[in-house]
C-alpha cells in the first residue's frame, strides 16, 4: 500500500513532462507558421510581439564577437546559406530571444533572414 503514492507521483511527472513536450511542439509549430523561415527581423520581432512575447536581440558581425559570448556555436560561420540560387558566406548571425511566462523561443537569423527556431520551458 506505501508504494501505491510513490507510483502515483511517477506517473503524474511523467504525464507533467509529455504535457511539456506537447506543448513545445505546438509552440514551435506555431511560430513557424506566424514567422516562416526567410523572413526579416523586424517583421519576426514584431510578429512575436504581438502575441505578447517580450524579445531582445543579440547580433553578431564577426566570428571573433560571438566567439566572446557563444563559442560553443561559431560552426555557423563556417556554413554558407543560398539565397536567390546563390551560395552566399555568413555575414552575420542574430538571435531574436521572445520570452513568455515560463515559454522561451530562440529565432536565429543568418545573413538577415530567419534560419531556425528553438523553444524551451524555462
Amino acid at each position: 500500500m506505501r508504494i501505491l503514492p510513490f507510483v502515483l507521483l511517477l506517473a503524474l511527472v511523467g504525464c507533467d513532462h509529455s504535457e511539456q513536450e506537447a506543448m513545445l511542439r505546438k509552440t514551435s509549430k506555431q511560430v513557424e507558421q506566424w514567422i516562416p523561415m526567410g523572413t526579416s527581423l523586424a517583421v519576426a520581432r514584431q510578429t512575436m510581439e504581438q502575441h505578447q512575447f517580450r524579445c531582445s536581440v543579440a547580433s553578431y558581425d564577426s566570428i571573433e564577437q560571438m566567439k566572446l559570448v557563444r563559442p560553443e556555436e561559431i560552426g555557423i560561420w563556417k556554413e554558407s546559406v543560398i539565397r536567390d540560387h546563390v551560395m552566399q558566406d555568413v555575414t552575420n548571425v542574430t538571435d531574436l530571444e521572445c520570452k513568455k511566462e515560463r515559454l522561451w523561443v530562440n529565432l536565429r537569423l543568418v545573413n538577415g533572414e530567419t534560419m531556425g527556431i528553438v523553444s524551451a520551458e524555462k
